[in-house]
Formats: C-alpha cells, sequence, structure tokens
C-alpha cells in the first residue's frame, strides 16, 4: 500500500509575492527531440553534503525601517505576530487603517515642505516626506502581498521548470561522471541547484544537472527551497537520487491522466533511464542533454515512455 500522498498546499512566503517572468507552457513550440544513442543515462547516485540555508532566502523586509507602534515582522502569514489573528484577511483589515494614517501623515509633511521658508526648514521637511513616502509604499506593499493569491506547490513546480527552459542555454548537463568531473575541476556540478540554494523565485537556476537532479530541483523550490521540509521525491533529505529512487515515492497515474507537476518515466536500454515534469496537458520539459531543458511532448518520438507519477494528491 502506497504511502498516503501531501495536499497541493504550502504556507505563502516570498514565492508568493516576487514572480519571475516565465514563458506560459501553453504558448512554448515543441523543440526537436535530442538524438537517441548518446549514451546518456540517469542510472547513477550522486550525494553531496546537506545544503547550506541560502541568503537569498532571507526575508526581504526584515522590520519596518521606521519602527513605529504598529510594525510587524513580514513573515508567512500564518507566523505573523501582532495578534489579531494571521489570515491574509486579518492582515489586510490590520494594515488597511495603518495605510490611510501613513497616507494623512504624508499629506501632512508634503504640506509643511509647502510652507517652509528658510533652508534648514526645507531640509527637515524633504527628509520626513521622504520618510513617510517609504513608510506608505511599505504599508501598500504588505496590503498587496496579502490580498493577492496564493501560488499552490504544483503552479510553482511548473514556474522552476518554465524558468530553467528560459534559460536553457546557460544550463549544462551532467552526471558527475568520472571524464565531467575532470571537465568540472574536480567539483560535483548534478546538484547544484540544491546545494547552492538556486531560487526559481529570485531567477536562478541550475548551472547544471541531470534529468532527475533536474526535477527533484524542481521540487525542492516549489516546496520552499531550504524549508522544503519532507523529500517526497527521492526520500532522501534532497541530498541524492535517481529515477530508481523516485519511482519508489508519490504514486502511479495513467498516462492520459497526467498534469501538471507529475514525472513521466521514459526507458533506456532495460530499464527506467529518465524522467521529466509535466507542465502542460501532453508537454513536458526534460533535461537530458547538453542542449539544456527542451519542451517536447510527453510522449515524444521513440521516447519509450513507461508510466507517469503524482507527488501530492
Amino acid at each position: 500500500m502506497e504511502a498516503e500522498l501531501p495536499d497541493d498546499v504550502v504556507g505563502p512566503d516570498e514565492d508568493d509575492y516576487d514572480l519571475v517572468e516565465v514563458p506560459d507552457p501553453a504558448e512554448i513550440a515543441d523543440d526537436e527531440p535530442p538524438e537517441r544513442g548518446e549514451g546518456e543515462s540517469d542510472e547513477v547516485v550522486a550525494e553531496m553534503e546537506p545544503q547550506p540555508v541560502a541568503v537569498a532566502d532571507q526575508p526581504i523586509d526584515v522590520l519596518d525601517p521606521f519602527m513605529d507602534p504598529g510594525a510587524v515582522r513580514i513573515v508567512p502569514a500564518i507566523d505573523e505576530p501582532g495578534g489579531g489573528g494571521g489570515s491574509d484577511e486579518a492582515i489586510v483589515r490590520r494594515w488597511l487603517p495603518r495605510l490611510r494614517i501613513r497616507e494623512q501623515l504624508l499629506a501632512a509633511a508634503r504640506a509643511e515642505l509647502a510652507a517652509a521658508t528658510s533652508e534648514e526648514a526645507r531640509r527637515r521637511a524633504k527628509a520626513k516626506v521622504a520618510q513617510r513616502e517609504a513608510q506608505v509604499a511599505y504599508a501598500r506593499r504588505i496590503i498587496e502581498r496579502h490580498q493577492r493569491p496564493q501560488t499552490t506547490v504544483v503552479e510553482r513546480v511548473v514556474r522552476a521548470a518554465l524558468l530553467a527552459y528560459k534559460h536553457r542555454d546557460n544550463i549544462g548537463y551532467t552526471m558527475d561522471r568520472p571524464f565531467e568531473l575532470q571537465q568540472q575541476g574536480g567539483v560535483p556540478m548534478r546538484w547544484d541547484g540544491i546545494k547552492n540554494g538556486r531560487r526559481a523565485k529570485n531567477g536562478q537556476y541550475p548551472h547544471m544537472a541531470d534529468c532527475s537532479s533536474f526535477v527533484t530541483w524542481c521540487w525542492w523550490d516549489a516546496l520552499g527551497g531550504p524549508s522544503a521540509g519532507a523529500d517526497i521525491i527521492n526520500g532522501a533529505n534532497w541530498t541524492q537520487g535517481w529515477t530508481g529512487s523516485q519511482i519508489e515515492h508519490g504514486r502511479k497515474v495513467a498516462i492520459s491522466e497526467a498534469r501538471a507537476g507529475d514525472l513521466a518515466f521514459y526507458q533506456r536500454g532495460n530499464s527506467i533511464g529518465h524522467v521529466t515534469v509535466v507542465v502542460a496537458p501532453g508537454k513536458v520539459i526534460s533535461h537530458g542533454s547538453q542542449e539544456g531543458p527542451l519542451s517536447l511532448p510527453i510522449d515524444w518520438h521513440n521516447s519509450q515512455l513507461q508510466f507517469v507519477r503524482r507527488y501530492l494528491n
């Protein structure tokens, strides 16, 4: 009996607000499938040290810079201090009156600047206007963040895959085989995306990967990066894995029912040796060669598609 799958929910974080520009999966033209027989396969396990917490994942706004009595730390809504509940609606209710007060203070500061008669008075008034403008902008930013619909885990998986596709010319292929390690100066690069904390929300993507480490990075990023929690893809704490570990997790679904976020597995030789991530009906992003991530039909010619697995309900 397969383990119960988690739901497609995730706590809000900066991923929900600082969306990078990615292509529409429905509008991406299919690429030419890579040539078969190049010897590239994912039948390998690569290990790495636990990844450090990326500096880029710290909250963008740590504290209100002006420390007024209503200042609160920007953190996920469910943890926001200050009382009054932590839902998005509650946060918006608290911050709307704060915004109105700050707008009134800004108007008063601008009137003070207009009435200033000395150079010193104008200097002080300009500084006060700048401070009040920043306070108003800060309040508006919080309100906008919590009024904006949240992204789901699956939407983040697709976003990560499409960001990588957009920058495919900058993404190399490696399985950290001996000849590749020699080319890489002895530095393992297969888990570059996770090991170096590269987040799609920041416009970042792996510099090197193979098929299984690429799809693992998409899911790690979608689940919160360094805060991703349980490794539901490989069961290896996000530090190792391959197609073999991925088919031991999630649950099998009919190919005809494949949906965004699912992983599609393909036979190479006598075993499963390739995996892609579904980004739209009948469309996958596949990283299986030095061409970088490609947009392909899920059942591209001679792909030997075997099955699809789902990792969320």
